[in-house]
């Protein structure tokens, strides 16, 4: 199995120091999803353990990683620079600007790729700080706030540089998940709605994007449910789904529409023994549809 892989790897460690970083991120993920199924509170601290003792053992590697792309990409640019620096014309001597559309040349092929490879490291160095944020069963632990701080730091500087990006985007949602996680309902709302923003604001081919957004929709349903805004939630949920019915396959809008289901199955209790034979109906067709996808 996966497990008893990663466990040999892990026992090997000290003698294959090039063991790959991200291969101890991905157990540290495994070990939080067996702990989050799990009903047993000892093998769920159990887990939680193994998933931050791998995080931990990650971040090195990572790092490492990290400054080789971050090296990698910057010679690449520099010598782009030096590049277009000679190319341009001397002082004085003006050019008539003409706009062509060309395919992009081998080298700045390059160095979209180590750019890209870099973004994708920080995004991962920044995500190993939440995600073992997530093993502190104790909101008020000191790790924990430690760790949500870090990880804030880190996706800020993702989203100041990129903020019209892909990662920028993803980078200012996690942020604001991180506030969300640390109880700053007021910070996360703000950021949830500055990512949102762009949704209907969306240029054509940032079609990728519309998986985050429907994302950033259920954090932001959510948070309304924490501040006891129940029927808040079930009205605005309600009318998204209808809005975005078209998206009813994806997992994203699925998500949604259980949190839904789970609301109105909470509320059926107060209601009379036909309305409660009613929405039970529409509850177990809402369940079906959403186990088709899931």
């Amino acid at each position: 199995s996966l497990s008893s892989r990663l466990d040999v790897l892990w026992k090997q460690l000290p003698e294959f120091p090039d063991i790959d970083g991200y291969t101890l991120f991905k157990r540290g993920d495994f070990e939080i999803k067996i702990a989050r199924v799990t009903k047993d509170s000892t093998k769920q601290k159990t887990n939680f353990e193994a998933a931050r003792k791998y995080y931990k053992a990650a971040r090195p590697w990572m790092k490492q990683s990290l400054d080789r792309l971050e090296a990698a990409f910057l010679e690449l640019k520099d010598k782009k620079k030096s590049a277009d620096a000679a190319k341009a014309p001397k002082t004085g001597v003006k050019k008539p600007v003409i706009t062509v559309r060309r395919k992009p040349t081998d080298e700045e092929t390059e160095l979209a790729e180590a750019e890209g490879a870099w973004i994708e490291a920080r995004m991962n160095f920044a995500l190993a700080d939440y995600y073992e944020s997530l093993t502190y069963t104790d909101t008020a632990a000191k790790e924990r706030k430690d760790l949500l701080n870090a990880a804030i730091k880190k996706f800020d500087d993702i989203y100041q540089g990129y903020r019209d990006g892909r990662a920028g985007i993803y980078a200012h949602m996690m942020h604001g998940k991180c506030l969300d996680d640390m109880g700053d309902i007021r910070g996360a709302i703000d950021l949830y709605d500055e990512v949102l923003s762009r949704a209907s604001g969306a240029k054509t081919g940032e079609s990728q994007l519309e998986g985050l957004f429907v994302q950033v929709e259920m954090y932001r349903l959510l948070l309304l449910r924490k501040q006891n805004k129940h029927k808040e939630f079930a009205t605005d949920a309600d009318a998204w789904l209808k809005q975005h019915a078209k998206m009813s396959k994806q997992e994203g809008y699925q998500g949604i529409a259980l949190e839904l289901t789970k609301y109105q199955i909470e509320q059926s209790k107060d209601l009379t023994a036909k309305a409660r034979e009613d929405a039970f109906r529409k509850i177990n067709k809402q369940l079906t549809d959403i186990t088709k996808v899931r």
